[in-house]
């Protein structure tokens, strides 16, 4: 099972999983429903976390693909 949260730092926390057994989209819905936020509201803590714009249909169209990236 995939859970992941953010704490009050702001930090992203991944407990309990086993990341090669999701898929991107699995991640994030779990990431927005566990934190009870808005996907527009993840990425804007993704922007500020990299320093770098994220058009909302760029990140969408990278889940459907499941083509994200993680560091």
């Amino acid at each position: 099972m995939c859970i992941l949260f953010v704490n009050l730092s702001r930090e992203f926390i991944i407990k309990d999983m086993n990341i090669t057994d999701c898929s991107d989209r699995e991640i994030v819905k779990v990431l927005v429903a566990r934190n009870k936020i808005s996907q527009k509201k993840l990425i804007k803590m993704i922007e500020e976390k990299t320093n770098k714009e994220i058009p909302v249909k760029t990140f969408s169209d990278k889940l459907w693909r499941n083509n994200m990236r993680v560091r």
